[in-house]
């Protein structure tokens, strides 16, 4: 069976073979002999050829003993690719680097014609088997350009090759006259930044890529800012659940005693008035200390936001706490109207800045989550480019995928979009706090707006990868085991201004 398998697999390239007979011997038999056979096979493979050389021994037992050795030696010829018209004319160098190629890349580039295989002559055998893994599209949009250009671009990883190949014909001839760092910095682009750039002409390509900068981050500081323990997560969210039912309790209690309140001052009972007026001041006060609990849970259990950020926020909902309380004793230990409605103002104002810092600071741990989503998306795709390179290497067409990945790619390019603007206008609010509360909260409102917009072409994204996860399941490859590293380093490219 062994043999027979190596055969059939050499057979796909192989396509000639010598017979040499060196012995036949029959021997004599009778009723009572008995005849083992056995066989020995060793293939030895040289540069041009596969030598088979098989040795059947028949051993034939009865008063005597003889042997019979049948040795059989194929020599079976490769394909000599300097017979083949498309590699003919190459020079020796060159054909030696096609020749050591694997017998499947070199089949590869037996789609092309000569003219095509001659752009590729001069790359080295590392630069070949990237080549070898496009499509052949994109190797015959390659073979267009001059041989110094197809050396640029072929230097640059596979998947990076494969992204790059993807672009159109004048795309590819504008980008190929990069110099080698221009073209590195490009090649490091998500596809949809990639597009955008090769969109640019000539000069305004170079201008912005001279402005690119690389900058190296750190995964595990993006994905995970600090660490919370189980159980710190697990106590935070049944303090979060608790403070939510006891303000779904509050809610018709101070409307309840709201409500008493009017009757009283109807009434015109100024004892039960007043009363009634504490009673819903102090369930109006419990309810903005529910709303800090929740937020400090919030705060206690994320590992989106570094440590110095949840301690100053941390701070904050301590201090508002101190003043919502002294509010609180304000109108407990109230004993006139007179000091329930100064009580009452003060509980007001105190709600105000709790009402804003609270969006303030939901705003940060909602952009912060944000912000870890589309890192995670970006590894993703880098991810996917891999998979793709693989599974076009494999022969498989995975042009609709490509489409799709497209479009990913476009989805996580607008929502780091909304996701920068978001950040921009939180730190304008953050400057305003102080000279203009109320532009400053405005902002913030602008800042949240923005943060959500990014959220839903996050959103679109993701519906985009559960099609791109069924696509590539059809031709073979599972996305769902991808892991995405969480560690390292991984080179951002980023735009700096001139100033």
């Amino acid at each position: 069976m062994k043999r027979l398998v190596a055969f059939i697999v050499m057979g796909l390239f192989l396509v000639g073979s010598v017979l040499v007979v060196a012995q036949d011997r029959d021997a004599d038999s009778d009723d009572a002999t008995t005849t083992n056979v056995d066989i020995r096979e060793r293939t030895d493979i040289k540069d041009d050829e596969v030598r088979v050389r098989t040795e059947e021994r028949i051993r034939t037992v009865s008063e005597g003993e003889k042997t019979d050795i049948r040795v059989q030696e194929e020599v079976q010829q490769r394909i000599r690719i300097e017979d083949d018209s498309r590699f003919k004319d190459l020079d020796a160098e060159s054909l030696k680097r096609f020749r050591e190629l694997k017998e499947g890349e070199l089949e590869k580039f037996k789609r092309l014609s000569a003219s095509e295989v001659e752009r590729f002559q001069e790359l080295r055998k590392e630069e070949l088997e990237r080549v070898a893994k496009l499509s052949e599209e994109k190797q015959r949009k390659l073979a267009e350009l001059r041989e110094e250009q197809i050396q640029r671009l072929v230097a640059v990883k596979a998947e990076r090759l494969r992204k790059i190949a993807s672009l159109n014909e004048d795309q590819l001839k504008k980008i190929a006259e990069l110099d080698a760092l221009q073209l590195e910095k490009l090649a490091s682009l998500d596809r949809s930044r990639l597009r955008e750039y090769a969109a640019l002409d000539e000069k305004q390509l170079k201008e912005r890529l001279d402005n690119l900068e690389a900058h190296r981050v750190e995964l595990a500081r993006e994905l995970q800012k600090r660490v919370v323990r189980n159980e710190v997560r697990n106590e935070a969210r049944e303090k979060s659940e608790r403070a939510e039912e006891r303000l779904n309790n509050l809610s018709a209690e101070w409307k309840e005693k709201r409500a008493a309140f009017e009757r009283s001052d109807e009434e015109g009972n100024e004892a039960e008035k007043l009363q009634h007026a504490k009673d819903y001041l102090q369930r109006l006060t419990e309810a903005i200390l529910q709303h800090l609990e929740q937020l400090k849970s919030r705060v206690q259990s994320s590992d989106d936001i570094k440590e110095e950020d949840a301690s100053q926020m941390l701070s904050w909902i301590e201090d508002a706490v101190a003043k919502v309380k002294d509010a609180q004793a304000s109108a407990e230990s109230a004993t006139t109207a007179a000091e329930i409605r100064e009580a009452g103002q003060k509980i007001k104002d105190a709600w105000k800045d709790v009402k804003d810092g609270i969006h303030r600071h939901v705003n940060t741990l909602y952009r912060a989550k944000v912000g870890e989503i589309i890192v995670r998306s970006r590894q993703m795709e880098r991810q996917l480019e891999i998979v793709l390179t693989r599974a076009e290497d494999a022969g498989k067409d995975v042009s609709a995928v490509d489409e799709l990945v497209n479009r990913f790619s476009e989805r996580i390019a607008e929502a780091r979009d909304h996701f920068a603007e978001a950040q921009k206008l939180a730190g304008e609010a953050q400057e305003l706090r102080s000279s203009n509360p109320e532009l400053a909260a405005e902002t913030v409102q602008k800042s949240r707006e923005a943060a959500k917009k990014a959220h839903q072409s996050l959103q679109e994204a993701h519906d985009l990868l559960t099609q791109i996860r069924d696509e590539m399941k059809d031709a073979g490859e599972d996305i769902d085991d991808l892991e995405i590293e969480e560690e390292g380093e991984v080179e951002e490219m980023v735009e700096v201004s001139d100033d």
